[in-house]
């Protein structure tokens, strides 16, 4: 099973450009962890969410997390060569995701506009209000993200103005 997990980001501290989540296997989860305790796993989501946000981790960093060396946890990461700590699944987690983010703006910059996006991420939550200066007829406002959904409807909307 998959699921993508949102953080809370203070996005002034965090540039735009930073990608918010990752992809999280849940399955995968539950059996690499299935003997931690719960403060464990609490302590191994932190210090997966800290390689995300920040990259590989000082030891001082693992340690400020675990509040000690727990060899369990320490077992999931991986020491590069500057003596940093990181998961190596979700190093490959980030970097397939980043590099299918750079196809699809590849993609978008070659082809129309309205032809490049996957339905994949479709977002849920649109609000739709009547426009009294457009004769009654119903437009879309999205919260956000939905890219795709949202040219999609834009498109339906384009072609009923006209």
């Amino acid at each position: 099973m998959r699921i993508n997990i949102f953080f809370c980001i203070n996005l002034r501290l965090l540039r735009m450009a930073k990608d918010p989540a990752f992809l999280f296997y849940t399955g995968d989860f539950s059996t690499g962890t299935q003997f931690f305790t719960d403060e464990q796993v609490g302590k191994y989501v932190r210090l997966l969410m800290a390689q995300h946000q920040l990259g590989h981790l000082e030891e001082k960093h693992m340690i400020h997390i675990c509040k000690s060396h727990d060899k369990d946890i320490f077992s999931k990461f991986i020491k590069d060569e500057s003596g940093l700590y990181y998961n190596e699944r979700l190093e490959n987690e980030i970097v397939k995701r980043k590099k299918y983010s750079e196809s699809r703006s590849k993609n978008r910059t070659k082809k129309d506009f309205l032809e490049t996006y996957d339905n994949h991420m479709e977002n849920k939550d649109e609000n739709i209000n009547t426009n009294n200066k457009n004769n009654g007829k119903q437009f879309v406002n999205f919260k956000t993200q939905g890219e795709d959904l949202f040219a999609k409807r834009d498109k339906e909307h384009r072609s009923q103005v006209d």
